[in-house]
């Protein structure tokens, strides 16, 4: 199933840029001044607002793999208390440094709300959180 919008930490337009390099696929929200003028307008919407658009307020999974995204949308799900089974994150952190302690300060927020890792990809950026 498709759905015309994307995950966000708010309900709005944001511009995504595409990647420097032709090879990679993926839009994101993080800016890059190489392809700012090829940025497009997509329409996100924060996750308690999906859940109200398809009345249901329960979550077994949730995989998020948002280019970048990731941090604020998390700290939304955790301000907004959507209770969630588990949680798959891929974390962008190899872009810069700040970027690795935007990762340690979101893992630390999902332990102090119960979520505890129990896998890591190979490739260190994929982490698997679940309620406990």
């Amino acid at each position: 199933m498709y759905f015309g919008f994307g995950l966000g930490d708010s309900d709005e337009i944001v511009k995504f840029y595409p990647p420097a390099n032709n090879n990679h696929v993926s839009h994101s929200v993080i800016y890059n001044n190489k392809t700012a003028d090829m940025s497009i307008d997509v329409k996100l919407l924060r996750l308690h607002t999906i859940l109200d658009k398809l009345d249901n307020n329960d979550i077994d999974i949730l995989k998020m793999a948002i280019e970048g995204a990731e941090y604020r949308v998390i700290y939304d799900i955790i301000k907004s208390n959507i209770p969630i089974g588990q949680i798959l994150i891929e974390f962008h952190h190899r872009f810069n440094y700040p970027m690795i302690k935007k990762t340690k300060n979101s893992i630390k927020k999902l332990n102090e709300c119960g979520y505890t890792v129990f896998n890591i990809s190979d490739s260190g950026e994929e982490y698997s959180f679940i309620k406990v």
